[in-house]
């Protein structure tokens, strides 16, 4: 099956678009999920150290677990308060009856990581919850609570970053066709001026050697097309010097009295005037043919024989019907 020019380079216009296309939006995504991930970490960060501000701010005993449910549903994360020993006195995924079971915190990497001014994020499975959460744990300056820890399971990060991934091929969808637009816009451009130095290239082909008046444009395809035109225009010049040659040629050989015949190395007849024709009896179609098969005359084709052999000849005279003719047969 032929594939359009014109086809081919939407083909090429297309794929390359869709390429740069996925690729800025590959790019793009991973970028804007890498600060959507950020964006939540430090999120996390504010809030831990936020409620420890607060924290230190109360000093009034309270329920402790009531408080991290408190919290958490303000800030929509899972809230923990740590006591300095490492006991866990609230936590806003446990119940209160099921707090003093929870193991001690003091060797969690994230409490460990944790200070006064530093937040510590760490992603890591609990075992509390049995799921993969995103911590951030900060000291707090209180008497009971000594660490404020917030988490956000992974799956809502994924679920927000999916998010970003969704709205990126939402955009996709919506600049494909703009590039479909676009890789058709410009092969119609192209194909347009491959047509023109297509139709130039016909006109050149019948016979015409008019120089076209298209605009191929200045790159290389547009240089492409001048030095084909200029190739065209110099070899109809030299055509037409020939032909004048070898029509003054002609003139010359058809008022001549005397017979020209020209062979070439392998002896086929190349050139055969007038006279000639008359004096040997020489159809004027015999151009191309071997001499052997137009030549009559036994002695003129032993002479053109030795001749094309590189054989030394003389000058001969033969009576040519009414004519006496003197002939000479030179290398």
């Amino acid at each position: 099956m032929n594939i359009s020019f014109r086809a081919k380079i939407f083909t090429a216009s297309l794929v390359v678009a869709a390429a740069a296309l996925a690729l800025a939006t590959v790019f793009i995504a991973w970028e804007v999920r890498q600060e959507e991930r950020g964006l939540i970490e430090r999120r996390l960060r504010d809030q831990a150290l936020l409620i420890a501000e607060l924290l230190s701010r109360n000093t009034v005993d309270a329920d402790w677990d009531v408080e991290a449910d408190r919290l958490a549903q303000r800030i929509d994360a899972r809230v923990t308060l740590i006591a300095a020993d490492g006991r866990v006195v609230g936590d806003s995924d446990v119940d209160g009856t099921a707090l003093a079971t929870l193991d001690n915190h003091l060797n969690r990497p994230e409490v460990q990581q944790a200070g006064a001014d530093h937040v510590a994020v760490v992603e890591r499975y609990s075992t509390t919850v049995q799921s993969d959460l995103l911590y951030a744990a900060v000291r707090a300056a209180h008497p009971v609570v000594a660490y404020v820890r917030v988490a956000l399971p992974l799956t809502a990060v994924a679920e927000q970053l999916r998010r970003v991934g969704f709205d990126a091929l939402l955009a996709f969808a919506l600049v494909a066709p703009v590039a479909v637009l676009l890789a058709w816009v410009s092969s119609a451009l192209l194909s347009r001026r491959v047509d023109a130095i297509a139709a130039a290239a016909r006109e050149y082909g019948k016979g015409s050697l008019v120089r076209p008046t298209s605009h191929y444009g200045n790159d290389e395809l547009g240089v492409v097309a001048r030095a084909l035109d200029a190739s065209v225009v110099q070899l109809g010049s030299r055509l037409e010097e020939l032909s004048r040659d070898r029509a003054r040629m002609e003139a010359i050989l058809s008022g001549m009295v005397e017979g020209v015949l020209v062979l070439d190395r392998q002896g086929r007849v190349q050139l055969v005037n007038r006279a000639a024709q008359e004096m040997l009896h020489v159809e004027g179609s015999a151009t191309g043919r071997p001499y052997l098969e137009v030549i009559r005359h036994p002695d003129i084709s032993a002479q053109l024989t030795a001749a094309l052999r590189g054989g030394a000849v003389e000058p001969h005279e033969l009576a040519l019907g009414r004519a006496f003719s003197r002939f000479f047969i030179a290398r």
